[in-house]
């Protein structure tokens, strides 16, 4: 007779093994070993299982009444947890609250600034190379060669920085006072800066000979010369000889509020500094002064450092210039990875609207993380600082003497 489950199961479904029967001993000899249908046998009823196990003159099946012990006796309840054992749940649980508190602020800081930085980048502008222009050359000037391209041997990065002068209030072309251009060597763990004075008189691409700091205005104004920091940036090019793959521009507002978001920069004043007839953003004037020491400087501090010439020259301005950048450098390395990654985030969200860039978002934050590891020490600054003057009414125009901007760019590129 088949005495499989699906048989067993059968009788007792449909009560064909009453007590005593043989079906009953098929069926008790059956779950003695099926654990299977032991289990199924245990959320049934218990009453079918007592008959089942009742013999016609009352005496039970030893077999089946241990099996209904077993399935009625109670289990043995489970010790409580010891002190320690709640002590390392709950470590366990808060490290695993913290890291994935952590993994969710910095997805977090990471998507703010990916979103940002793409509301800065514009496409890089593509133009067709202009003929120079027939504009006089002023009676005073000594025009410059254009020098040879340099070629760069080593895969360094170089990106020019535009300070635009436009004032909070203002919507129209603005020039840029402040041009530095800073080269990145990977290899060499080598920041350098070179700025150029705002008065150096270069032949413009398109237009003519002006100031280099105009290269921007003359860009926004006529459409034909491919925009300001387009113009700009083949201005600079020119000038140097040298290519630049990137150009970032800022104006007053986005230098203030990022200097601010990082709680000031560290900056070392190295000469008394008073004007008293400093231009303020409302085109009124006022008086302000730096002592020697190092101090920690604020956006509306730091930008005032920045701009303040008539106690010595443009060429102290430009350095003083480089140490606000030294200084931005210096805050970012002083943080850790994640601290540093949520100021990142908040410097994006001040400069959204306020800085515009060619570079990629790949780009800026491979050469942010570039510039928070370099040392310090591997920093160098150089300012073109070998001109000679103007006359007439034109008497601040700066001309570059014959071999300077060479000699400087081979300087910046750390060539003996």
């Amino acid at each position: 007779m088949p005495t499989d489950c699906q048989y067993i199961r059968t009788l007792i479904r449909d009560n064909q093994a009453p007590p005593g029967s043989f079906q009953a001993r098929i069926v008790a000899a059956h779950l003695a070993q099926c654990s299977d249908c032991r289990a199924l046998l245990g959320t049934s009823n218990d009453d079918m299982l007592q008959a089942l196990l009742t013999q016609p003159d009352g005496a039970h099946d030893p077999l089946l009444a241990d099996l209904l012990a077993q399935k009625r006796r109670p289990r043995r309840p489970r010790p409580p947890w010891t002190w320690m054992q709640y002590l390392i749940a709950c470590t366990i649980a808060a490290c695993i609250g913290f890291f994935v508190a952590d993994l969710i602020s910095s997805l977090w800081y990471a998507q703010r600034i990916y979103t940002n930085l793409g509301l800065m980048v514009v496409a890089t502008p593509t133009t067709t190379p202009l003929p120079a222009t027939s504009t006089p050359i002023p009676a005073t000037a000594t025009p410059i060669a254009t020098p040879s391209p340099v070629v760069i041997e080593l895969p360094a990065l170089t990106v020019l920085l535009l300070g635009s002068d436009r004032r909070p209030q203002e919507t129209s072309p603005a020039r840029t006072d402040a041009i530095m251009v800073l080269r990145f060597d990977p290899q060499q763990q080598r920041i350098a800066l070179l700025s150029l004075p705002r008065d150096l008189m270069v032949n413009i691409p398109g237009y003519g000979w002006s100031r280099i700091n105009a290269a921007n205005v003359y860009g926004d104004i006529y459409p034909s010369l491919g925009g300001g920091m387009a113009l700009a940036t083949q201005t600079v090019s020119q000038v140097i000889g040298q290519p630049i793959d990137y150009v970032v521009r800022v104006d007053f507002a986005g230098f203030i509020a990022a200097i601010d978001t990082l709680e000031g920069v560290p900056v070392q004043v190295t000469n008394d500094l008073y004007d008293d007839r400093f231009p303020t953003m409302d085109y009124q004037y006022t008086t302000v002064s730096f002592q020697v020491g190092e101090t920690v400087m604020d956006g509306s501090t730091a930008l005032v450092y920045s701009r303040i010439r008539h106690p010595d020259s443009d060429f102290a301005r430009m350095a003083r210039q480089q140490q606000v950048v030294t200084g931005i450098a210096t805050r970012l390395q002083s943080g850790g990875f994640l601290e540093t990654l949520a100021t990142t985030a908040d410097i994006t969200d001040a400069l959204v609207g306020h800085t515009q860039t060619t570079m990629p978002r790949d780009a800026i934050i491979s050469l942010a993380w570039t510039m928070r590891t370099t040392p310090l020490t591997n920093f160098s600054y150089h300012v073109l600082s070998d001109i000679s003057y103007g006359s007439g009414e034109d008497r601040y125009a700066m001309y570059a003497n014959a071999g300077a901007i060479e000699r400087i760019v081979q300087q910046w590129l750390g060539n003996p």
